[in-house]
């Protein structure tokens, strides 16, 4: 899915860091222009994975995989704490404007 998500992208035009990071997020050793984006969304899949949402690798994030963007487990652990925490107003912010 990554690389006709990417085809997908590239044909319509958008731009370059976005077709290469949807190409490269299963990769976490890509290391060209966008590394740092594809770091982040390879991340958030694995964090996303523990929590049973989408189709993320399973598996621990390594100390040189937060290194790499300049985060402590610690700072990670407090952002994905807010984030969960204000995913119930995201929700209803979706389901109203889908309605």
């Amino acid at each position: 899915h990554a690389k006709l998500g990417a085809c997908l992208l590239r044909h319509w035009e958008l731009p370059e860091q976005t077709w290469v990071v949807a190409k490269e997020h299963h990769n976490p050793k890509y290391q060209g222009k966008y590394s740092t984006y594809v770091h982040i969304i390879w991340i958030t899949n694995r964090i996303l994975r523990k929590y049973k949402i989408g189709d993320g690798m399973p598996g621990e994030i390594s100390s040189n995989e937060l290194e790499f963007l300049g985060l402590t487990e610690e700072e990670l652990e407090k952002i994905v704490s807010q984030v969960m925490s204000d995913a119930n107003g995201v929700e209803n912010i979706a389901l109203a404007l889908a309605s």
